[in-house]
């Protein structure tokens, strides 16, 4: 969890001053997070192993190990969008690596395009992914799309937890996952201009519509 810096008394503190001390913290809380999730990934061996070749992988040393796990296991590079309007995290099942396991769809239950068709989902399937800040786990659902999405419900985690897994920011430029507890940092010292609540795998607000009032002389 992000540790929030205790706020000082009002009218002590520069407001320039008050900026970069809580810059200083946010970077050093982001870099402790990153640190302590370093330290817990561990390179994985795929599921359905045969006994005799595990046997034969507990000889080696742990350093022969990932060498050899990193010298098979078969990699691609994809551009994902991220998407706040996906429930799911979706891949084509012909996007996946060769390597990795497709858990077939045995409840034959799919996806709903925006215009209500139907999106065949074939299965879900585990993936180590790699991308420009580092290393994450990915459980995509494989379903019969053209682009693969990373779900913005996904990433956060269940709406019921009581942190969430990340959070997730945009601006004009990027999109970033922090950890947890940034978001609402940030919603301590600035006034939302539109909000949009959790609901389900979707962020949703009633929004309510006006006409303009016309230019010119009163009538």
């Amino acid at each position: 969890m992000v540790s929030i810096p205790a706020n000082p008394s009002q009218g002590q503190e520069p407001p320039a001053e008050r900026r970069s001390r809580l810059e200083a913290q946010l970077q050093a809380d982001l870099e402790r997070v990153s640190k302590d999730q370093k330290r817990e990934q561990r390179q994985e061996l795929p599921r359905e192993l045969s006994m005799e070749l595990l046997e034969d992988l507990a000889l080696l040393e742990s350093d022969e190990l990932e060498e050899l796990i990193a010298n098979t296991v078969d990699e691609v590079t994809l551009q994902v969008a991220v998407d706040s309007g996906s429930c799911a995290n979706v891949a084509h099942p012909d996007d996946m690596p060769k390597g990795a396991v497709l858990e077939p769809n045995v409840d034959d239950k799919h996806f709903s395009g925006a215009g209500g068709d139907r999106i065949k989902k074939y299965g879900t399937c585990k993936t180590k992914c790699t991308g420009s800040a580092g290393e994450f786990t990915t459980d995509w659902s494989c379903a019969e799309v053209t682009r693969a999405l990373h779900s913005v419900s996904k990433i956060a985690g269940p709406e019921d937890h009581p942190t969430g897994y990340q959070d997730v920011i945009f601006n004009n430029k990027r999109c970033c996952v922090v950890p947890p507890g940034i978001v609402n940092l940030i919603m301590t010292k600035v006034k939302a201009v539109a909000e949009y609540k959790r609901a389900g795998g979707l962020y949703l607000a009633d929004i309510t519509l006006s006409s303009f009032a016309r230019q010119g002389p009163v009538r």
